[in-house]
């Protein structure tokens, strides 16, 4: 889906490689089973998010305590026709794309204080094949600073990560944290999120644990969190391997409510972490 170039803050993207989710109706799959289906190149939210989150994947930076050094400031250079096809979408991209954004920032514990601003561009050089796009990564101070261009579209949201919860904005403390060793995942107030296993095809409603990607143990849906205030609604799922709240052991299905922090413990401590505020 993404390529590097030669340089190190640019990548190629193939939106017709995008992996998307398996159809849910057995008509669907069965269709899937007996007719071949060629790849095409979808250009909506879901398409990019994928990229964004594949292009953090591939920055390597660290700050001073070992995060990823993201950019904040990230330019798509698109094909005229897709890019007109993307200005009638723009109020429901930035309510889509934004949020989920700054959720992968908290989740790889970014802890910039900068704009955070996504921009759709035409490729003036004609480089760039419909269903394609070079996106552009940049760290910038001030990103309104950035000179316009005719025809972007524009997604730009002020917000402060990962600050105590006293220097926190009200928006920000919606968020809660579990954390481990390998990492952290944030997490929204009051929607439930399945986290398992990280296949690298996360959504905003499951997320991958951090360092589990080859731990087959830990099964790819293995609990859920819904976060109340100062409480979360823990469960775990059906068909899912054991899930430890606290002291105390999980029957499949099963959900408990408790107080935060929590510990929380993974197939016989595969993984552990604490879901906190």
């Amino acid at each position: 889906m993404i390529e590097p170039t030669r340089d190190p803050n640019k990548f190629k993207v193939d939106f017709a490689n995008v992996p998307r989710p398996s159809p849910s109706g057995l008509l669907e799959k069965a269709r899937g089973i007996f007719t071949p289906v060629p790849a095409t190149s979808i250009l909506d939210p879901f398409a990019i998010r994928s990229a964004l989150v594949a292009m953090m994947d591939r920055c390597r930076p660290l700050d001073v305590n070992g995060a990823p050094w993201l950019w904040n400031h990230y330019t798509f250079f698109l094909a005229e026709v897709d890019l007109a096809g993307l200005a009638p979408m723009e109020a429901e991209i930035r309510a889509q794309v934004l949020p989920v954004l700054h959720e992968e920032l908290i989740r790889r514990g970014v802890t910039h204080r900068k704009t955070v601003a996504v921009r759709w561009v035409p490729d003036e050089n004609r480089e760039v094949p419909p269903g394609a796009a070079v996106i552009w990564g940049q760290r910038l101070d001030d990103v309104a600073s950035a000179t316009p261009i005719k025809g972007e579209v524009t997604v730009r949201g002020d917000r402060i990560v990962n600050e105590s919860p006293a220097e926190r904005p009200e928006t920000e403390r919606d968020y809660a944290r579990l954390s481990s060793k390998l990492g952290s995942v944030g997490l929204p107030e009051g929607r439930r999120c399945v986290l398992g296993r990280d296949t690298g095809a996360a959504t905003s409603d499951q997320l991958g644990l951090p360092g589990t990607t080859d731990n087959k143990k830990i099964s790819r849906r293995q609990l859920a969190i819904l976060l109340r205030g100062n409480e979360a609604e823990i469960g775990r799922e059906a068909n899912a391997n054991p899930v430890r709240v606290g002291e105390r052991d999980l029957a499949e299905g099963e959900t408990v409510t408790v107080a935060l922090p929590v510990e929380l413990a993974l197939t016989k401590d595969q993984w552990r972490g604490t879901l906190s505020r």
